[in-house]
């Protein structure tokens, strides 16, 4: 849970005890005690001890489209090292870097429409399926175990997750992996499957199919996870209609009796968001129940790095699937 703190008329949120003692123990700790290399030194350590974040958005964000070096925050190759640096030093590097504001950009879509889905996780006596693209290491997957915990009616019950993890970077999954194991985070029964889509082709042809298909019988939601997956400069076209057709294939038509929902959320740039409105021209039969896209800002403290007041500037929308749409 995100707490909202009036401060001056600007609502701040603050991040629960438990949120703070997954990145204490799962994130700050390993990053605090990774061993002095020259590479982690030079490249990691003294940047942040100067202030000079250069190396590090390099280190989270460089990357290479049509021959063009670009950053951008969080969409690094993180399956190839850096100066040195291994892929899973990076990911490290990531996790301490991005994952607090991500988190807690996630928390506060739930927060701010809790009446969407309360129904879903706890009313209903099916269960919720969570597909996960570009899923990092879990970040959106602990957004929503924490949301499910604090808002439960037993408080700190476990989400029983059936979660779908897609990321292009092996690196991610490792983690994503590792983080799904932290105790009391997740129910005992949860279930965790994750993907890599085919390395040459950059498509979804290794899908998911047979998984997805299995829960078609008891499923009340099926959650469509984009978390900054849009913004990242390696999509094209191509790639686009690709997910497109997968959604249509191995989705759509297997949950007939369920509802779909995506969840969007990006930077507010402009130019940023040119993927996700050629999949909106593509699948038109996802409708907004919000009005948005919304640009909003908001900030919160990150008790970890004592950087009060941070500003997240968020471009996010919830759309569920209306298949009467022609």
């Amino acid at each position: 849970m995100i707490i909202p703190i009036n401060n001056n008329g600007k609502v701040i949120y603050q991040q629960s005890d438990e949120l703070i003692t997954f990145f204490k123990e799962a994130v700050q700790k390993p990053f605090n005690d990774h061993p002095r290399t020259e590479q982690w030194e030079r490249l990691v350590i003294e940047p942040y001890r100067s202030k000079n974040f250069v190396e590090i958005k390099a280190i989270v964000g460089e990357g290479q489209q049509n021959g063009k070096n670009y950053v951008l925050s969080g969409q690094a190759n993180f399956d190839q090292p850096y100066k040195g640096l291994t892929q899973d030093e990076r990911v490290l590097v990531y996790c301490y870097n991005n994952m607090k504001q991500h988190t807690v950009s996630q928390l506060y879509i739930f927060e701010k429409h809790s009446e969407v889905f309360e129904p879903y996780f706890f009313e209903s006596n099916k269960q919720v399926l969570f597909l996960d693209f570009g899923c990092g290491p879990l970040t959106s997957g602990i957004s929503v175990a924490r949301y499910f915990s604090e808002h439960s009616q037993g408080r700190n019950q476990k989400l029983k997750f059936r979660y779908i993890g897609i990321d292009k970077a092996e690196s991610m999954l490792r983690k994503a992996k590792e983080f799904s194991q932290f105790p009391k985070l997740f129910h005992e029964e949860s279930k965790f499957w994750f993907f890599q889509p085919n390395s040459v082709s950059s498509s979804f042809a290794e899908r998911p199919s047979s998984y997805i298909t299995n829960f078609a019988d008891d499923t009340s939601l099926v959650v469509l996870n984009f978390s900054y997956f849009f913004a990242s400069p390696s999509l094209d076209t191509t790639f686009i209609t690709q997910l497109v057709e997968f959604l249509k294939e191995s989705v759509f038509t297997k949950f007939l009796s369920s509802d779909i929902c995506l969840i969007f959320q990006n930077p507010q740039h402009s130019g940023l968001n040119t993927n996700w409105h050629e999949f909106c021209q593509q699948v038109t039969q996802f409708k907004s129940i919000t009005n948005g896209p919304i640009e909003t800002n908001f900030y919160y403290h990150d008790i970890l790095s004592g950087v009060q007041n941070r500003e997240t500037k968020l471009y996010y929308d919830i759309r569920f699937l209306d298949m009467g749409e022609n």
